[in-house]
Protein backbone atom coordinates (compact mmCIF):
# COMPACT_ATOMS: atom_id res chain seq x y z
CA UNK A 1 0.00 0.00 0.00
CA UNK A 2 1.34 3.31 -1.31
CA UNK A 3 1.97 6.02 1.76
CA UNK A 4 0.57 9.36 1.29
CA UNK A 5 4.09 10.90 0.93
CA UNK A 6 4.99 8.82 -1.36
CA UNK A 7 2.26 10.59 -3.47
CA UNK A 8 3.86 14.04 -2.53
CA UNK A 9 6.99 12.83 -3.71
CA UNK A 10 5.65 12.15 -6.87
CA UNK A 11 5.96 16.25 -7.18
CA UNK A 12 2.12 16.33 -9.48
CA UNK A 13 1.83 18.72 -12.85
CA UNK A 14 0.58 21.92 -11.92
CA UNK A 15 -2.90 21.77 -11.24
CA UNK A 16 -4.99 21.74 -8.08
CA UNK A 17 -7.74 19.67 -9.29
CA UNK A 18 -8.10 17.21 -6.41
CA UNK A 19 -10.22 14.05 -5.04
CA UNK A 20 -10.90 12.94 -1.70
CA UNK A 21 -9.75 9.14 -1.14
CA UNK A 22 -9.32 6.84 1.93
CA UNK A 23 -5.83 5.09 2.29
CA UNK A 24 -4.39 3.28 5.48
CA UNK A 25 -8.30 4.05 6.27
CA UNK A 26 -7.49 7.59 6.64
CA UNK A 27 -9.27 10.31 4.72
CA UNK A 28 -6.46 12.05 1.70
CA UNK A 29 -7.00 14.24 -0.84
CA UNK A 30 -5.07 13.70 -4.08
CA UNK A 31 -3.96 15.98 -6.50
CA UNK A 32 -5.55 14.29 -9.78
CA UNK A 33 -2.98 15.31 -12.33
CA UNK A 34 -0.08 14.29 -10.17
CA UNK A 35 -0.81 10.89 -10.17
CA UNK A 36 0.11 11.41 -14.05
CA UNK A 37 3.73 10.92 -12.46
CA UNK A 38 2.52 8.22 -9.63
CA UNK A 39 0.35 5.96 -11.31
CA UNK A 40 0.98 3.52 -8.82
CA UNK A 41 -0.91 5.70 -5.89
CA UNK A 42 -4.26 5.71 -8.07
CA UNK A 43 -4.31 1.89 -8.04
CA UNK A 44 -4.39 1.81 -3.95
CA UNK A 45 -6.23 4.73 -3.08
CA UNK A 46 -10.10 4.57 -2.79
CA UNK A 47 -12.97 6.49 -3.81
CA UNK A 48 -16.16 4.65 -2.59
CA UNK A 49 -16.12 0.92 -3.86
CA UNK A 50 -13.52 2.08 -6.44
CA UNK A 51 -9.84 2.47 -7.17
CA UNK A 52 -9.03 6.50 -7.87
CA UNK A 53 -7.31 5.05 -10.56
CA UNK A 54 -10.98 3.19 -11.76
CA UNK A 55 -12.53 6.90 -11.10
CA UNK A 56 -10.19 8.59 -13.71
CA UNK A 57 -10.68 5.50 -16.37
CA UNK A 58 -14.66 6.37 -16.04
CA UNK A 59 -14.26 10.50 -16.69
CA UNK A 60 -12.09 9.69 -19.60
CA UNK A 61 -14.33 7.03 -20.91
CA UNK A 62 -15.65 8.63 -24.61
CA UNK A 63 -18.79 6.10 -23.64
CA UNK A 64 -19.78 3.27 -25.73
CA UNK A 65 -22.55 5.14 -28.29
CA UNK A 66 -23.77 4.46 -31.94
CA UNK A 67 -23.80 7.45 -33.74
CA UNK A 68 -25.39 6.40 -36.82
CA UNK A 69 -27.18 3.89 -38.72
CA UNK A 70 -28.25 3.86 -42.20
CA UNK A 71 -29.63 1.13 -44.59
CA UNK A 72 -29.73 1.40 -48.72
CA UNK A 73 -31.83 0.91 -50.11
CA UNK A 74 -34.49 2.56 -47.53
CA UNK A 75 -37.49 1.82 -50.15
CA UNK A 76 -37.82 -1.15 -51.96
CA UNK A 77 -41.05 -2.45 -54.78
CA UNK A 78 -43.48 -4.93 -53.50
CA UNK A 79 -42.21 -8.09 -55.13
CA UNK A 80 -38.29 -7.12 -55.60
CA UNK A 81 -36.16 -9.04 -53.26
CA UNK A 82 -32.81 -7.22 -52.72
CA UNK A 83 -29.62 -6.85 -50.51
CA UNK A 84 -29.74 -4.29 -47.53
CA UNK A 85 -26.49 -2.48 -47.11
CA UNK A 86 -25.84 -1.19 -43.56
CA UNK A 87 -23.82 0.92 -42.69
CA UNK A 88 -22.51 1.93 -38.78
CA UNK A 89 -20.79 5.15 -37.42
CA UNK A 90 -19.75 4.29 -33.81
CA UNK A 91 -17.72 6.86 -30.62
CA UNK A 92 -15.24 3.93 -30.39
CA UNK A 93 -14.47 0.11 -31.14
CA UNK A 94 -16.77 -2.37 -29.56
CA UNK A 95 -15.98 -5.64 -28.43
CA UNK A 96 -19.07 -7.58 -30.06
CA UNK A 97 -21.34 -6.21 -32.56
CA UNK A 98 -24.88 -8.21 -33.54
CA UNK A 99 -27.22 -7.13 -36.30
CA UNK A 100 -30.58 -8.51 -35.46
CA UNK A 101 -28.88 -10.77 -32.56
CA UNK A 102 -26.75 -12.60 -34.97
CA UNK A 103 -22.56 -11.95 -34.19
CA UNK A 104 -21.01 -9.70 -37.05
CA UNK A 105 -17.52 -11.40 -38.07
CA UNK A 106 -15.57 -8.92 -37.37
CA UNK A 107 -16.85 -7.79 -34.04
CA UNK A 108 -14.12 -5.05 -33.58
CA UNK A 109 -13.52 -3.35 -36.82
CA UNK A 110 -16.89 -3.94 -38.57
CA UNK A 111 -19.13 -0.89 -40.35
CA UNK A 112 -20.99 -2.17 -42.38
CA UNK A 113 -23.00 -5.45 -42.97
CA UNK A 114 -24.83 -6.63 -46.04
CA UNK A 115 -27.91 -8.88 -45.49
CA UNK A 116 -28.96 -10.71 -48.97
CA UNK A 117 -32.48 -12.41 -49.71
CA UNK A 118 -34.57 -9.49 -48.40
CA UNK A 119 -38.48 -9.24 -49.90
CA UNK A 120 -40.50 -8.01 -46.75
CA UNK A 121 -40.46 -4.64 -44.76
CA UNK A 122 -37.51 -5.30 -42.03
CA UNK A 123 -36.53 -3.28 -39.06
CA UNK A 124 -32.26 -4.16 -38.73
CA UNK A 125 -31.15 -3.75 -35.02
CA UNK A 126 -27.52 -3.07 -34.62
CA UNK A 127 -26.05 -3.19 -31.03
CA UNK A 128 -22.89 -3.00 -29.96
CA UNK A 129 -20.83 -3.96 -25.98
CA UNK A 130 -17.88 -2.80 -24.63
CA UNK A 131 -17.43 -5.00 -22.52
CA UNK A 132 -14.13 -3.53 -21.51
CA UNK A 133 -15.60 -0.38 -20.04
CA UNK A 134 -14.79 1.11 -16.76
CA UNK A 135 -17.88 0.27 -14.16
CA UNK A 136 -18.85 -2.58 -16.48
CA UNK A 137 -20.19 -3.10 -19.84
CA UNK A 138 -21.67 -0.32 -21.85
CA UNK A 139 -24.11 -0.95 -24.58
CA UNK A 140 -25.86 0.70 -27.16
CA UNK A 141 -28.63 -0.02 -29.86
CA UNK A 142 -30.03 1.93 -33.26
CA UNK A 143 -32.38 0.58 -35.81
CA UNK A 144 -32.83 1.15 -39.18
CA UNK A 145 -35.66 0.18 -41.47
CA UNK A 146 -36.19 -1.19 -45.33
CA UNK A 147 -39.56 -0.74 -46.52
CA UNK A 148 -41.22 -2.28 -49.23
CA UNK A 149 -43.53 -0.10 -50.71
CA UNK A 150 -45.97 -0.41 -54.08
CA UNK A 151 -44.74 2.21 -56.74
CA UNK A 152 -47.51 5.13 -58.04
CA UNK A 153 -47.33 6.26 -61.89
CA UNK A 154 -47.68 9.53 -63.77
CA UNK A 155 -47.97 9.99 -67.58
CA UNK A 156 -49.09 10.19 -71.16
CA UNK A 157 -50.52 7.28 -72.86
CA UNK A 158 -52.88 7.76 -75.93
CA UNK A 159 -56.20 5.76 -74.74
CA UNK A 160 -59.09 6.84 -72.80
CA UNK A 161 -60.23 3.59 -70.69
CA UNK A 162 -58.44 1.96 -67.84
CA UNK A 163 -59.46 -1.45 -69.58
CA UNK A 164 -57.11 -0.92 -72.33
CA UNK A 165 -54.14 0.19 -69.91
CA UNK A 166 -51.52 -2.64 -70.20
CA UNK A 167 -48.87 -3.00 -67.48
CA UNK A 168 -46.16 -2.47 -69.32
CA UNK A 169 -48.05 0.75 -70.07
CA UNK A 170 -48.47 1.76 -66.84
CA UNK A 171 -44.89 0.74 -65.35
CA UNK A 172 -43.50 2.69 -68.44
CA UNK A 173 -44.88 6.24 -67.26
CA UNK A 174 -42.51 8.97 -67.25
CA UNK A 175 -43.09 9.71 -63.68
CA UNK A 176 -42.93 6.76 -60.75
CA UNK A 177 -42.56 6.57 -57.10
CA UNK A 178 -42.69 4.95 -54.05
CA UNK A 179 -46.29 5.43 -53.29
CA UNK A 180 -45.98 6.18 -49.26
CA UNK A 181 -48.43 9.22 -49.18
CA UNK A 182 -51.08 10.77 -51.18
CA UNK A 183 -49.78 14.86 -52.01
CA UNK A 184 -47.77 15.35 -54.53
CA UNK A 185 -46.33 17.46 -57.44
CA UNK A 186 -45.04 16.25 -60.60
CA UNK A 187 -44.01 18.27 -63.95
CA UNK A 188 -44.42 16.08 -67.07
CA UNK A 189 -44.57 16.74 -70.65
CA UNK A 190 -46.11 14.46 -73.33
CA UNK A 191 -43.88 12.71 -75.53
CA UNK A 192 -47.01 12.40 -77.83
CA UNK A 193 -50.47 13.18 -78.08
CA UNK A 194 -52.34 11.07 -75.32
CA UNK A 195 -54.26 11.55 -71.74
CA UNK A 196 -52.35 12.28 -68.44
CA UNK A 197 -52.72 9.20 -65.83
CA UNK A 198 -52.43 8.92 -62.55
CA UNK A 199 -52.00 5.85 -60.58
CA UNK A 200 -51.74 4.96 -57.78
CA UNK A 201 -52.17 1.85 -54.96
CA UNK A 202 -56.06 1.43 -53.70
CA UNK A 203 -54.58 0.79 -50.35
CA UNK A 204 -54.02 4.67 -50.07
CA UNK A 205 -56.36 7.27 -49.31
CA UNK A 206 -58.68 8.72 -52.21
CA UNK A 207 -57.13 12.42 -53.52
CA UNK A 208 -59.20 15.28 -52.83
CA UNK A 209 -58.61 16.67 -56.23
CA UNK A 210 -56.03 17.19 -59.00
CA UNK A 211 -55.07 20.34 -60.66
CA UNK A 212 -53.17 20.52 -64.15
CA UNK A 213 -51.06 24.21 -64.33
CA UNK A 214 -52.85 25.24 -61.44
CA UNK A 215 -56.65 24.55 -62.40
CA UNK A 216 -59.22 22.06 -61.27
CA UNK A 217 -59.30 19.08 -63.32
CA UNK A 218 -61.99 16.16 -63.89
CA UNK A 219 -60.70 12.65 -63.15
CA UNK A 220 -62.39 9.31 -64.64
CA UNK A 221 -61.39 6.80 -61.83
CA UNK A 222 -61.59 3.36 -62.32
CA UNK A 223 -60.06 0.61 -59.78
CA UNK A 224 -58.35 -2.66 -61.16
CA UNK A 225 -55.17 -4.63 -60.82
CA UNK A 226 -52.01 -3.77 -61.66
CA UNK A 227 -49.24 -6.03 -62.43
CA UNK A 228 -45.77 -4.43 -61.12
CA UNK A 229 -42.22 -4.54 -62.59
CA UNK A 230 -41.84 -6.82 -60.08
CA UNK A 231 -44.74 -9.10 -60.88
CA UNK A 232 -46.59 -8.17 -57.81
CA UNK A 233 -50.08 -8.47 -58.48
CA UNK A 234 -52.40 -5.82 -56.08
CA UNK A 235 -55.58 -3.56 -57.27
CA UNK A 236 -54.75 -0.23 -57.98
CA UNK A 237 -56.88 3.49 -58.70
CA UNK A 238 -56.56 4.94 -62.43
CA UNK A 239 -57.75 8.63 -62.85
CA UNK A 240 -57.58 9.65 -66.03
CA UNK A 241 -57.44 13.48 -65.78
CA UNK A 242 -59.07 16.32 -68.30
CA UNK A 243 -59.05 15.70 -71.37
CA UNK A 244 -56.39 14.38 -74.93
CA UNK A 245 -53.07 16.56 -74.98
CA UNK A 246 -51.30 17.30 -78.24
CA UNK A 247 -47.66 16.26 -78.13
CA UNK A 248 -45.06 18.49 -76.12
CA UNK A 249 -47.77 19.89 -73.63
CA UNK A 250 -46.06 20.49 -70.41
CA UNK A 251 -47.90 20.01 -67.37
CA UNK A 252 -47.62 20.87 -63.27
CA UNK A 253 -49.82 18.22 -61.54
CA UNK A 254 -50.93 18.42 -58.05
CA UNK A 255 -52.40 15.69 -56.36
CA UNK A 256 -54.45 17.14 -53.41
CA UNK A 257 -54.56 14.99 -50.30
Amino acid sequence: MAKITDIDEAKPVTGDETLLGVQDGKACRVPVLGLLAAPQAADTIKVGERTLAQVIAGLEYPGMAITGLTVAPAQAEVGATVTANLTVTLSKNPTTQTVNGANLPSPINARTFAVAGVSATTAFVWNVTDTEAPGGPASDSRTATLTFLHKGHAGFIDKATAATLTAAEINGMSASWFASSVARTLNLVAGADGYLWFVQPASLAEPSGFKVNGFAVAAVKTTRNHTAATGAVASFNHYRLGSRLTADAAVTLEVLP
